[in-house]
């Protein structure tokens, strides 16, 4: 992802040295501005919903990410639409397969939205990890917050329910009271 941003054919490192050795370093706000702008592109949750839409419309998002090849759907063979192993003695007629309706843009890129939610996830679970090393209990507490409300976007809101009863508890009986 940096090589495209910085427009670099070697690594990173190399890039660079060649810039020092130039006497051509960016300033630091600059590769700041240059990191958010990666980190909103490849490891955001936006980001994982702008991969599975129409990532060919014009976007600032779409300047960063380089557009891939098309995807090109398999053939349908005719055989894979019905179920040829039927039993004739037990069955009437052979069955069709239902359809299943389309959930995602044609031109959206799954492979690119699962390497999206893997980043993100990873920083997650490295920002955790280091908050837990320090001992940074605010750190770790904001985000378990994300990571709840990632699980409650998801499925999980038994389980979120819970941990709200918990998390309630230990700040106090007040929230407690406006919930119920």
């Amino acid at each position: 992802m940096y090589s495209n941003y910085f427009k670099c054919t070697d690594s990173i490192f190399s890039h660079f040295t060649h810039l020092a050795e130039q006497n051509l370093l960016p300033e630091i706000e600059d590769l700041l501005k240059a990191a958010g702008k990666l980190h909103r592109a490849f490891s955001s949750t936006h980001a994982i919903y702008l991969a599975l839409d129409d990532t060919a419309l014009d976007s600032e998002w779409s300047e960063t990410v380089p557009l891939g090849s098309t995807w090109i759907p398999r053939p349908i063979i005719p055989s894979s639409v019905t179920d040829t192993a039927v039993n004739p003695a037990t069955s009437k007629k052979p069955r069709k397969k239902k359809e299943k309706p389309v959930t995602r843009h044609p031109n959206g890129d799954r492979v690119l939205a699962n390497s999206i939610t893997f980043m993100r996830d990873a920083l997650m679970s490295r920002e955790i990890s280091y908050a837990i090393a320090d001992g940074d209990v605010g750190r770790v507490y904001e985000i378990l917050k994300v990571i709840f409300y990632i699980l409650n976007q998801l499925f999980v809101a038994d389980f979120l329910e819970g941990v709200t009863f918990y998390v309630c508890r230990f700040y106090s009986q007040q929230i407690l009271d406006v919930l119920a």
